[in-house]
């Protein structure tokens, strides 16, 4: 018997809960027993709440299809919180000579067949297709949509972080669905984060790729060129890069 990664199609409003059935042994025994519910905890609830209430609801259902407390799911997906503090994920990048774009993206997490899968989303906008896990949203991961964009993401440890925030997770998730650049540019302006990320893009109708590096409310947008890696550390936005969220322009 050969065992393969699983794959799932669904409808935006039933995704969350039916994600929470075909994980729900792997949460069950990864979210049992866990909850250390601080101050910080309710404070970045309730901003999630107020900001992006679609994806608390998606974590609620989730939660409710895997049967396990909605807050210690939270807690477990908001990953500042509950003090994952390394992963090893790895992006390699090269625009050759003839303009063509090659992009290579390993997911270096624990997972296995039992707690990853990849997802067809359907939405009103269109869908997208992500490889799903339990512990995050889409948009950790990789994914691509039908807008031809193509995402990935580098989690990046940060010793200094504001735990009243929103998890950068959430932030992530938000960008799913966008359709340029641009547009990925102005929804980071617009909020601040618990600790930071990297979110590699590619642009496959414009043949355009791109890296960002986004930390607490500063980013980062670098054009690729030629080559170029990433790994889980800030390389432009640390050497000097640093674009305040009020002073990004435009990529044409």
């Amino acid at each position: 018997m050969i065992n393969r990664l699983r794959y799932f199609e669904f409808e935006e409003n039933e995704a969350g809960v039916n994600i929470g059935r075909i994980f729900s042994d792997a949460i069950r025994k990864r979210v049992a027993g866990s909850g250390n519910f601080t101050k910080n905890f309710y404070v970045m609830k309730q901003k999630l709440i107020n900001t992006y209430p679609k994806y608390f609801q998606e974590v609620c259902d989730r939660a409710r299809g895997a049967g396990v407390d909605e807050d210690k799911y939270l807690l477990f997906v908001s990953y500042e919180l509950c003090g994952i503090n390394s992963e090893k994920c790895t992006d390699v990048i090269v625009k050759n000579s003839r303009g063509e774009i090659l992009y290579g993206h390993n997911e270096d997490g624990s997972y296995t067949l039992d707690n990853s899968a990849m997802v067809k989303h359907s939405t009103d906008k269109g869908w997208y297709i992500e490889y799903s896990c339990i512990d995050s949203l889409a948009g950790t991961t990789y994914l691509w949509n039908s807008s031809g964009i193509i995402f990935s993401g580098n989690y990046i440890y940060t010793e200094h972080k504001k735990l009243e925030n929103i998890s950068t997770w959430f932030i992530l998730r938000d960008l799913v669905e966008c359709g340029s650049i641009n547009e990925i540019i102005d929804k980071i302006k617009s909020v601040e984060s618990a600790s930071g990320f990297n979110l590699n893009v590619v642009d496959t109708k414009n043949n355009r790729s791109y890296s960002i590096e986004f930390y607490l409310d500063k980013v980062s947008v670098v054009e690729i060129t030629g080559k170029f890696e990433h790994t889980n550390h800030f390389i432009h936005l640390r050497g000097g890069g640093i674009i305040r969220k009020t002073a990004i322009p435009r990529i044409g």
